[in-house]
């Protein structure tokens, strides 16, 4: 699938009917009912592509509030494979870009089509947990989107998003600088280097939290 990822004239990846619908609703949603300020949102769609952009993950909305205000790409996010069960669901997930994953172990076809994605000049979006929660900022990530980061070796978006996403209720989407890992990646991809990006991904995060 991914390796028939077009671009127009103007470097925009070209995109499907659906998701063009799905972003347009996005955004008169997000200005309405479920008000979102996106700060950082400039210098996002400043980056080209190949990227990963990881997030914490609060509420079913988030992947549709990180992918609406990005507007040079669509982001393919990995989603738990349960969600295909429904033929028509499924259909629409496929065209909004999601990569499904079962999440009970490794999924090789996950990985290698998230890989896809970056090799041809995707934008991967990951939530490095690999579930919502309620309370704090951000749960212990899981090994699996070091892993992806490492092996693509691509530049890696932080994205925070300050509390569940709810009825009439504004909240905060930020985006941050990448997170510089070129000294890690040098040591080349393992246990440990997965880790250490590990580690560094929750310490960006943490100074997230602080300038708040």
């Amino acid at each position: 699938m991914n390796k028939n990822i077009e671009f127009d004239k103007n470097g925009n990846q070209k995109t499907t009917f659906i998701y063009k619908i799905l972003r347009i609703l996005a955004s008169i949603v997000f200005k309405t009912i479920f008000p979102i300020e996106f700060i950082g949102a400039e210098k996002l769609n400043s980056y080209d592509a190949p990227f990963v952009l990881v997030s914490n993950h609060k509420s079913f909305m988030d992947p549709v509030a990180l992918a609406a205000p990005l507007k040079k790409y669509p982001i393919h996010f990995l989603a738990k494979k349960e969600l295909t069960k429904f033929k028509s669901f499924a259909y629409i997930l496929k065209k909004a870009y999601m990569i499904p994953i079962d999440r009970k172990g490794t999924d090789l076809k996950a990985i290698r089509e998230s890989l896809s994605v970056l090799k041809n000049k995707g934008v991967l979006g990951l939530f490095p947990e690999g579930t919502r929660h309620k309370p704090g900022i951000m749960l212990e990530p899981e090994g699996g989107a070091a892993l992806l980061v490492m092996r693509s070796g691509v530049p890696v978006i932080p994205a925070l998003i300050n509390g569940k996403i709810k009825l009439f209720k504004k909240t905060k989407v930020f985006f941050g600088e990448p997170i510089v890992y070129d000294d890690i990646l040098a040591q080349g991809v393992s246990t440990h280097t997965c880790e250490l990006f590990t580690q560094r991904m929750k310490y960006v995060y943490s100074k997230f939290v602080e300038n708040l």
